[in-house]
């Protein structure tokens, strides 16, 4: 296998991680394993409650307590004090839910898909040496991707010690951005893509980037009030309650929208021809924007949250493809 058939099964993966944690977020199933990188200590989880001890609330609480409050620590050592003050003082971190074999196979398979991915990058990380003469930041950027994995790996155990704490799964989704993003770059560096040569283009695009990065943490600061709604109202009533940023990120999905079109429209001014990324670009924020449109009038049905999200990332990176154009000639 060459260098770049790697790179492009490591970006599959990471969307196929982003899918599997966008189903465990719409299932419930978060804490389907209340342990990490094991599930109930097992390398394969129970099926029955009848195969745990009597006391096994009290066995994982404990282990999270001590998990959770090591994270504390680093937080505190990071500056971040009110948000570890928030973790040490809230006592729905340490509640531990009822064994339910749905969720915990969930959570187990996501679990599996991120060992894949991470399979995925280490292979892809050896196959870089022999890109070193030709291209180092190959190399240098495979690594990167797998040192921003294991932090991203080591942050989702923290997800779990606290309890899907809402801001600590955010950070989580923003890594996996970051991982998406990058492995594109890696995948044009390896096809010797060149940037786009139009100025104004890559600025309508850079512009695109940027306020599609506003319009996901938009989504992720919704997401958090929806959780905190969650526990005191029916999932009818969620949309009610939603304050000024959910009004936010269902008004500004029309500016992602504009920068789409405006980019196919110079384009087709240019050349009379459209790309085919182009066009993919501007039906995934439509479909984004349905899906939108479903959650905000149908409830939030969970059937519509992991596809939202992986729209999402999607359309950040469709933007991130079109500032690169293709070099027929390069070698992989």
């Amino acid at each position: 296998m060459n260098f770049t058939r790697a790179a492009k099964i490591t970006f599959v993966a990471y969307f196929l991680v982003i899918l599997a944690g966008g189903v465990v977020r719409m299932s419930g199933s978060g804490m389907g394993c209340p342990d990490w990188p094991k599930c109930f200590d097992r390398y394969v989880p129970p099926v029955s409650e009848n195969e745990l001890p009597d006391n096994y609330k009290d066995i994982y609480r404990q282990k999270r307590a001590k998990k959770l409050q090591r994270f504390i620590q680093f937080l505190q050592s990071a500056g971040l004090e009110e948000e570890a003050q928030e973790l040490s003082k809230n006592p729905e971190v340490l509640y531990e839910q009822d064994f339910n074999p749905f969720n915990t196979w969930t959570e187990y398979i996501n679990r599996l898909t991120g060992a894949f991915s991470g399979l995925a990058t280490l292979w892809m990380v050896m196959l870089s040496f022999g890109k070193w003469k030709e291209r180092k930041s190959l190399v240098v950027l495979s690594f990167f991707q797998l040192v921003v994995l294991i932090f991203q790996a080591w942050w989702g155990s923290m997800v779990v010690a606290s309890n899907i704490t809402p801001w600590v799964l955010t950070v989580h989704m923003i890594l996996a951005l970051i991982l998406v993003s990058v492995q594109l770059i890696i995948i044009h560096l390896s096809e010797n893509a060149r940037l786009i040569t139009d100025r104004k283009k890559i600025m309508w695009t850079s512009l695109g980037l940027l306020f599609m990065l506003v319009q996901i943490l938009a989504g992720t600061q919704t997401r958090q009030q929806v959780d905190e709604l969650a526990k005191n109202f029916p999932r009818q009533e969620w949309i009610e309650y939603l304050g000024v940023v959910f009004k936010f990120h269902r008004s500004f999905a029309n500016l992602v929208l504009l920068m789409a079109l405006i980019i196919v429209w110079r384009t087709y001014k240019k050349n009379r021809s459209i790309q085919r990324k182009e066009i993919l670009l501007v039906a995934l924020v439509l479909m984004e924007i349905t899906a939108g449109i479903a959650l905000s009038h149908f409830g939030m049905p969970p059937l519509f949250q992991p596809v939202h999200l992986l729209i999402g990332i999607a359309i950040f990176t469709a933007f991130l493809n079109i500032i690169f154009q293709p070099n027929n000639h390069a070698k992989s």
